[in-house]
């Protein structure tokens, strides 16, 4: 696969490896959260004698609904995971940010660990300051509505249930 690293060969210090990921790079993936998308990974590594330390940076984007308006989006995702590779003799689990890799082992497959920094580097909310863009793919009027500016509904006055609910507390 083309994820994986010969690490048995590489020598010691600093590499960088660049990787293109699209559609067919998420199929591989059973009940992923991603499906879709086009990233620039980049991965770069030191390389020490009993560990090696992977930095990996994100950069692309995700099509998908913009959690506030709900029009379709080409959301922009970037960011940075860091992960350390420890050579071991013995067979630990992996912790939160350490790998712990046999003694000897030759070739390191990063398809799972590319697939988790993009996965962490998509936030919660989908949305983004859209409004400067040269053609803004949200919805202007949703936009105006939550804004409170689509004045048109909005000149019905004083709604008598609320008012008849503020004097309640007053007891």
């Amino acid at each position: 696969m083309e994820y994986n690293i010969p690490i048995q060969g590489l020598n010691s210090g600093l590499h960088r490896f660049e990787f293109r990921i699209g559609a067919q790079f998420f199929n591989h993936f059973e009940n992923s959260l991603v499906d879709q998308g086009n990233f620039d990974v980049i991965v770069e590594m030191d390389k020490r004698p009993d560990m090696l330390e992977c930095l990996f940076t994100i950069e692309g984007s995700l099509p998908t609904n913009c959690d506030r308006c709900l029009a379709p989006i080409l959301m922009p995702i970037s960011g940075e995971q860091t992960l350390l590779f420890k050579f071991t003799e013995d067979a630990l689990e992996e912790e939160d940010e350490i790998v712990f890799i046999p003694y000897g082992t030759s070739v390191l497959d990063l398809s799972q660990y590319i697939y988790e920094a993009i996965s962490l580097s998509i936030p919660l909310v989908k949305m983004y300051d859209c409004e400067n863009e040269e053609v803004i793919p949200c919805s202007k009027e949703m936009l105006d509505i939550l804004k409170g500016k689509d004045d048109d509904k909005n000149t019905e006055g004083p709604n008598p249930i609320w008012d008849a609910l503020k004097g309640f507390n007053d007891n």
